[in-house]
């Protein structure tokens, strides 16, 4: 099995629950075939949706084809990742009753709204990094504040934060099991006035007072975070935990349905939500096809297929997004105060 070959076998595992042609798909190579169990952990775990292959697996009884040692390190891990989402979501009720009772709104976005629904009916299922909100900006400094004094802190200096940004730099609090991001904004670029908090609050949903975003504005925002944030429409890379929260979210609401309204990102979202569902195999992933769609679904393929290409194609997107970033920062040391003030004390090693 080649890189994508894996990536295919462990897509086709993560649909087992809900697609019947993938399940004999599977149990066809776990009988018949030598399956690089190494290769699948390392890229499995790489992709963060090793707990996720276990609960698959487990769910249709196919653990006993699998070696012993690795079933017993699948559960280890799986029971390590169950008892971390516990703690996770007691830290963000925390966060949530603190910010309520000053009269403040936290959406709660990505991985944590998952758990906070219950997407995945297995608390265990969805490796979650951070915990994510969005506030209104109006009220970020007041969310910092609160937080602040609640013991999160950065371990930037509050004159040093002048970058601009989605979220306020990553706080931490002692104790806690994850670090926190409070984002103002979903994006940043020159969309973000039109994906902004208000857009999210509109239709989202309540579960034990916290508050999360519609299905419809959860796919958008998956698409976004994936082509965006993470860079992935200059990448032309595949993450199989966005793909799969994806494919989660697809089966409660038509993916085509919640892109169609942002023409201006319709290809853009369509070539994500594409490739995500040659990935899985997935009947539930709709978009729309066209030209543009093919040829871009073709290079992510073609480049997840050929690791040199990709190399350099990655090289080619780091240089551009770090010499974009350089550019605007050159451009603000020369009129800005602070900018020339931060690097001052970067040379003299304040920072």
């Amino acid at each position: 099995m080649n890189y994508l070959e894996i990536l295919y076998f462990i897509g086709k595992c993560l649909t087992l629950s809900h697609e019947e042609k993938n399940k004999s798909k599977v149990l066809t190579v776990l009988k018949n075939e030598d399956v690089n169990w190494e290769s699948v952990v390392k890229i499995s775990t790489a992709h963060l949706v090793f707990p996720a292959l276990y609960c698959n697996l487990k769910e249709v009884a196919f653990l006993h084809l699998l070696p012993k040692d690795l079933v017993q390190h699948m559960e280890s891990i799986y029971h390590l990742n169950h008892d971390r989402n516990l703690e996770i979501i007691a830290q963000a009720k925390e966060i949530n009753i603190l910010l309520l009772e000053n009269n403040i709104i936290p959406i709660f976005l990505k991985g944590t709204s998952f758990l906070i629904e219950n997407l995945y009916g297995n608390i265990g299922e969805r490796m979650i990094g951070d915990i994510d909100f969005l506030v209104d900006d109006k009220h970020l400094v007041k969310t910092v504040k609160l937080l602040r004094d609640y013991d999160y802190n950065t371990a930037m200096k509050e004159k040093h934060i002048i970058f601009e940004s989605r979220h306020y730099p990553k706080m931490v609090k002692k104790g806690s099991i994850a670090a926190i991001e409070i984002h103002d904004k979903v994006i940043l670029n020159k969309y973000s006035k039109t994906y902004n908090y208000k857009l999210f609050s509109d239709g989202s949903r309540k579960f034990d007072n916290f508050s999360i975003p519609s299905i419809k504005n959860q796919i958008v925002h998956n698409c976004i975070n994936k082509q965006f944030s993470d860079q992935g429409s200059c990448y032309k890379s595949l993450t199989l935990r966005n793909s799969y929260d994806l494919l989660k979210l697809s089966l409660k609401e038509n993916t085509l349905n919640a892109i169609k309204s942002h023409k201006y990102h319709s290809n853009l979202f369509s070539t994500y939500i594409g490739s995500s569902k040659i990935l899985f195999d997935a009947d539930s992933l709709v978009y729309e096809k066209n030209l543009i769609v093919s040829y871009q679904i073709t290079l992510i393929f073609l480049f997840t297929k050929n690791p040199i290409l990709f190399k350099l194609n990655k090289m080619y997107c780091d240089f551009i997004t770090d010499f974009k970033k350089k550019a605007k920062k050159l451009v603000k040391l020369l009129y800005k105060k602070e900018f020339r003030s931060y690097y001052f004390d970067k040379i003299n090693k304040r920072v």
